[in-house]
């Protein structure tokens, strides 16, 4: 005997909106998790141009530390 499964139009309608759900809410998990590097850079960014020239010259790498400052949120 063959095992050939039937299937309906609703159960494969079902099982495409099963799965596009799931990609709507992988890009919204992937868009929140960017979300949230962004704020975390913008933060230590702006946390670290908080401090005076001498405590980030204490720091030992001032140029590092001037070029992070630097850099707009959305970059690594």
């Amino acid at each position: 005997m063959s095992d050939t499964v039937f299937f309906t139009r609703t159960a494969v309608r079902a099982s495409h909106a099963k799965a596009g759900g799931a990609g709507i809410l992988t890009f919204a998990a992937a868009a929140c998790a960017l979300v949230r590097e962004w704020r975390h850079n913008y933060r230590s960014r702006r946390e670290l141009a908080s401090l005076s020239r001498h405590e980030r010259y204490d720091l030992s790498f001032f140029g590092e530390v001037d070029a992070e400052i630097a850099k707009p949120f959305w970059k690594k």
